[in-house]
């Protein structure tokens, strides 16, 4: 009577059991499918990109990176122009590494507008070349590459003596880097001198930069040359501010023609030193 009993009970729980992964099979295949189902369904994916802002980039060649990631299909199946299975910070870096001369990339999505790319161009702040440290004041300008006010070089440069733009020549020999397209050649600290420099001479002599040598004499020093001709020196530990109102004293009241002046040394606080042409 008792092996009756035990042997019910062990049918019985059998039955149970069977249901169970029955059903769990079930829930498992229609969830399986539903899931499927959502991630293919075309309705939700982007299908349409639309680019702002582009100048010197075609706007094609933006379309083709973002198509690229678009086609790439997640686990063999899932396209990655699914809503949900979109990235936009990825597509952004994609843009950003294919092209150094955005400064900035947003990438927006809307199920009815599809997918929108505003791009920021670095502008042109000037031409950064890299030659041998020289005391020669004709040099030979190679391996140059145009540069943003961020100190970031973005595209090669022809290596042009009469170019509008401001050339920063870097004779450095301890702290420069091989430049590479899309990174940082010059530091923000230096780029911020070379502006206030610039700024003081279009204030008080309305004359601009022409020229910025870093590493001359020393590594840490700089000499700014404006477009008449004379030079400043000065190094990265100074007041710039401080100095240059100093400088401006000196040449209102010692150097009032300005074509005698070669250049001035304004390193040591305080002081301005300079030197007439023969």
């Amino acid at each position: 009577m008792k092996s009756v009993l035990q042997q019910h009970k062990r049918h019985r729980r059998r039955r149970v059991v069977r249901k169970v992964v029955l059903c769990a099979g079930v829930f498992l295949g229609v969830l399986t499918t539903g899931i499927a189902i959502l991630f293919l369904l075309p309705q939700l994916s982007f299908h349409s990109v639309a680019i702002s802002g582009a100048v010197s980039v075609p706007a094609d060649e933006i379309t083709r990176i973002a198509d690229r990631m678009l086609q790439e299909k997640l686990f063999y199946l899932f396209p990655r122009r699914h809503m949900f299975l979109f990235r936009p910070a990825e597509l952004e870096s994609s843009i950003i590494a294919a092209f150094p001369i955005f400064s900035h990339v947003e990438v927006r999505r809307s199920w009815r507008a599809g997918i929108s790319i505003a791009v920021s161009e670095r502008s042109h702040w000037g031409i950064y070349c890299m030659v041998p440290k020289t005391e020669e004041k004709n040099i030979f300008y190679d391996n140059c590459y145009y540069i943003a006010e961020d100190g970031t070089v973005f595209a090669e440069a022809p290596s042009l003596t009469g170019n509008a733009l401001l050339r920063v020549i870097d004779m450095r020999t301890e702290e420069r880097q091989e430049a590479v397209v899309g990174r940082e050649a010059v530091d923000r600290d230096r780029i911020e001198r070379i502006q206030r420099t610039d700024a003081w001479l279009r204030e008080h002599f309305d004359s601009t930069l022409r020229e910025a040598v870093l590493g001359r004499p020393y590594e840490s020093d700089m000499e700014l040359t404006a477009a008449e001709g004379w030079y400043v020196r000065l190094d990265d530990r100074i007041c710039v501010s401080c100095a240059l109102d100093d400088l401006a004293l000196v040449l209102a009241e010692q150097v009032p023609d300005r074509t005698r002046l070669e250049y001035a040394d304004i390193r040591f606080d305080g002081k301005v030193f300079y030197k007439l042409r023969e």
